[in-house]
């Protein structure tokens, strides 16, 4: 295992796991899951790896990772990210990734860095609205309508704490998205803070990358 890896697919650990301090830095768990041939799927505590993660229950939080015993993998496939959530293995799955963006709004236009969610990401991590509604899982549908959900601290920084933010046009790399929400003061969710979210589904159009449907692009 590679500790310094990212690692953006969580999971919350079934009730019938124990907490065992011990244990840091090891497997506490491996699934007969399937997940593409010849993968496993490795359970780590994410208390002993983030533990500045931001959940309502921390311990019971999990890190997937894929692969071999010999070398597991930090990052997955959206197709095994699918298959893991589809599995119902857990009491929860969320999976994330950082993109950096230009945002524009009228006609300024500034870089930050945000994140791709999935729907459940918010509500796996325990976030609340502070503005609007936060993104769930009928925003990550293929076909939705573009969202966005700001930061506390982007809203109040750049739109002056304006609520007539939510329902506004933004543009993502050029993609327009409507803002539906500002997530409380204090959201950090997998540990580092972030200007922006939006649906895991939205990746390729404002990224320029190909990869929702790639097997093989291990992004998550």
């Amino acid at each position: 295992m590679r500790p310094g890896l990212p690692v953006n697919l969580f999971v919350g650990v079934a009730r019938h796991l124990r907490r065992e301090p011990g244990i840091a830095l090891a497997i506490v768990a491996t699934t007969a899951l399937a997940v593409g041939a010849a993968t496993a799927l490795f359970l780590y505590l994410s208390v002993f790896l983030f533990p500045h993660l931001d959940a309502p229950q921390p311990d019971r939080v999990g890190s997937v990772y894929l692969g071999e015993q010999s070398e597991p993998r930090p990052l997955a496939s959206y197709a095994e990210f699918e298959q893991v959530r589809s599995a119902r293995a857990f009491e929860g799955v969320a999976a994330n990734s950082a993109l950096g963006a230009t945002l524009t709004a009228g006609s300024a236009s500034s870089f930050a860095w945000g994140q791709v969610v999935s729907g459940e990401f918010f509500s796996f991590f325990g976030g609340q609205a502070a503005q609007g509604r936060l993104l769930g899982p009928g925003d990550e549908a293929l076909g939705a309508p573009p969202v966005a959900v700001l930061s506390h601290r982007l809203w109040h920084g750049r739109f002056a704490s304006d609520p007539a933010v939510v329902g506004r046009s933004l543009l993502v790399n050029g993609e327009a998205v409507t803002v539906v929400g500002v997530v409380a003061p204090g959201f950090v969710g997998t540990g580092y803070a972030s200007a922006f979210y939006l649906p895991l589904t939205l990746s390729d159009r404002v990224s320029g990358v190909a990869r929702l449907r790639e097997p093989n692009e291990h992004w998550l």
